[in-house]
């Protein structure tokens, strides 16, 4: 029997709870504080406002937020000189020196949350306001882990939430971009004393790709006797469905980890810190045993079924369609989350954003989930096992939290003293700003390392940055005179988002228009594996790998005379990628480019398409991303 998909209801109740609801501002240029409270007026530095820097334009300026240690807890009355910055290994001048404090007591009733998400997101850019996102993993918490997370949680925001601070909460079912910061904390008490159940990693209870993979992968297919599916998993032997689906749930959650570094780094300078609710990842690493298992799964045509009063094919993993299934069982097969791990290690560096993780469930006996059907195959190797996959969850998690200068709270069932470290160095932090002494606008990644000379002084610091371009400089110098974008740029412009081969949330009408009309009309876009009798699937996002090949299609609206195709990259120029271009009709034709992807490198590249009919030229760019 299916079982239905299910959203908990506490991705939705939080979204709310942390959406800002506009007000009328009753005078141009003041802020309304909402009923029972006074206007607080306009803002006046206190005693220790920011020492501001002269501008030079022919310089970076960097904002980097250092917490000096002793014995976990930031050390408090330091000066400039009690700093050493260094940029790729060369000293640094301070240029300002800010010291951001808790700030002053004030009751949650009189705090004002941003009436706008831009007041939201205004808010949160302000490198001297900290910055508190909680994520919750829905996938890789039990019930049990949910229901004790909530007490602890709501006591470590509101010790550590000051009026000056903003928050979000976000799930692994939420959008990135439908984030919102504010700074009240009683509303998220609420929806979690609502919606305590929402962890779902000892429920049956799957998502509609889930459903459609356990439909393709839960019995054997005829003519072979039909039974269950089952696939060897170190001591036990797992149903095939499961593994895939713990497989893919792990390299989701790790995706939409990486989507959330990306858009608090392009939405803040200053550090953000995650405060990471997961009972953690099994880091796959690629299976060949698998990978055959699953390829011996028979093809078949796709299904017909109806949308509203229409007739469609059933070709995606979420309607069970053969092909789909077994394309993205094999890419599951070959994952390798241990690289995906270190990846989102790299980026939340260069983003400045720090995890600290937190283990809701406590000390566990056993990683196994009782109520799941498999056959023992070692006995003598069952104890051990669990033993090692409870590790290598924790570890990855205090991998992750201590190379991004964050903390974990694991390996206990008291989580409220586990979560005191997290506490005291989240207090407060010093702002230091210097201007690079390495004058090139290039785009790339500089690290950077803040000591202190003060003995038993250790500093957790931003550890690196992306220098602009020369383009980028330019336009926040003067965006007036920014130049206008070419016909190309435009069209990369929409992979902006994109951070992964598998974005829901991508807006394909911006991506799948008629440019080329009234030669041809809008484009349909494919993925398949490099052999030419591969199945196709049709993406939901322009991203795709190394491994893979780019179908796209344009229905023939003229007879075309010539038509070209090649590969270029942000420059323009056409790059070493192999396109063929071929026509089928006659009676509905269409104009079809294969490119193979495996001499590319990660980066964003479009399809240059030029065709001709009756003397008129057309171009068009069909823009993709190369993700891996």
């Amino acid at each position: 029997m299916r079982v239905r998909c299910f959203i908990p209801a506490l991705a939705a109740a939080l979204l709310l709870a942390v959406t800002p609801v506009r007000t009328l501002d009753p005078t141009p240029g003041t802020l309304d504080p909402g009923p029972g409270t006074t206007n607080p007026g306009p803002w006046t530095p206190g005693p220790q406002a920011a020492q501001r820097p002269v501008f030079r334009a022919d310089a970076h300026f960097v904002l980097v937020d250092a917490y000096p240690l002793r014995d976990g807890k930031v050390v408090e009355g330091l000066t400039a000189v009690d700093f050493v910055v260094r940029e790729d290994g060369v000293p640094q001048k301070v240029e300002s020196f800010e010291f951001v404090g808790v700030g002053s007591t004030e009751p949650e009733s009189a705090r004002r949350d941003p009436n706008t998400l831009a007041e939201s997101r205004e808010a949160a850019a302000d490198p001297r306001t900290r910055a508190f996102v909680t994520y919750f993993d829905i996938p890789h918490v039990s019930t049990a882990g949910a229901h004790r997370a909530r007490l602890p949680l709501v006591q470590l925001l509101t010790d550590i939430v000051t009026p000056n601070d903003v928050f979000s909460v976000i799930t692994s079912e939420h959008d990135v971009a439908s984030m919102t910061f504010q700074r009240r904390v009683t509303s998220i008490d609420d929806q979690l004393r609502r919606y305590w159940a929402w962890g779902l990693r000892d429920s049956m209870l799957r998502t509609p790709d889930e459903d459609g993979l356990w439909s393709c992968f839960e019995y054997t297919d005829p003519p072979a006797r039909v039974e269950e599916r089952f696939v060897v998993d170190g001591a036990l032997k797992r149903p095939l469905p499961t593994v895939l689906i713990e497989r893919q749930r792990a390299d989701r959650v790790l995706r939409h980890l990486e989507d959330l570094v990306w858009y608090l780094g392009s939405l803040r300078e200053g550090r953000t810190s995650v405060l990471l609710f997961t009972e953690g990842w099994r880091l796959y690493g690629r299976d060949a045993v698998l990978k055959a298992e699953a390829e011996k799964t028979q093809n078949e045509m796709p299904r017909v079924g109806t949308a509203g009063s229409e007739f469609m094919m059933f070709n995606t993993v979420a309607q069970g369609q053969r092909q789909a299934c077994i394309q993205e069982a094999v890419r599951l097969a070959d994952l390798d989350l241990g690289a995906r791990h270190q990846q989102l290690i790299r980026l939340a560096n260069s983003m400045n954003v720090s995890f600290y993780t937190v283990n809701p469930a406590g000390l566990v006996a056993t990683d196994r989930n009782i109520a799941e059907k498999n056959v023992v195959v070692d006995p003598t190797q069952l104890i051990s096992e669990d033993f090692d996959r409870i590790t290598e969850r924790q570890d990855a998690l205090i991998t992750l939290a201590r190379n991004t200068d964050g903390a974990a709270a694991v390996h206990t069932n008291d989580m409220r003293q586990a979560l005191r470290p997290i506490m005291d160095q989240l207090r407060t932090f010093y702002l230091l700003g210097y201007y690079s002494t390495n004058t090139r606008f290039d785009g790339q990644i500089r690290t950077i390392a803040v000591s202190s000379p003060q003995p038993g002084v250790e500093v957790k610091a931003r550890r690196s940055y992306r220098a602009p371009t020369a383009e980028e400089r330019a336009l926040r110098a003067n965006p007036v005179a920014a130049p206008v974008l070419s016909e190309l740029d435009r069209a990369l412009d929409v992979l902006a988002g994109i951070r992964s081969a598998d974005d829901r949330s991508f807006n394909a009408a911006r991506y799948l228009k008629a440019d080329a009309a009234p030669l041809l009309g809008a484009p349909a876009v494919f993925r398949a594996t490099p052999s030419p009798r591969s199945p196709i699937v049709a993406v939901t996002a322009p991203a795709f790998r190394r491994t893979e090949r780019l179908r796209a299609e344009w229905p023939i609206t003229q007879p075309l005379e010539s038509r070209t195709a090649r590969v270029v990259g942000r420059d323009g120029r056409p790059l070493a990628a192999q396109t063929v271009v071929s026509e089928r009709g006659p009676d509905a034709p269409v104009l079809t480019v294969d490119v193979m992807l495996g001499a590319l490198a990660p980066g964003d590249y479009a399809v240059e398409l030029v065709v001709t009919s009756r003397g008129e030229t057309k171009r068009t760019y069909l823009p993709f991303k190369v993700v891996a």
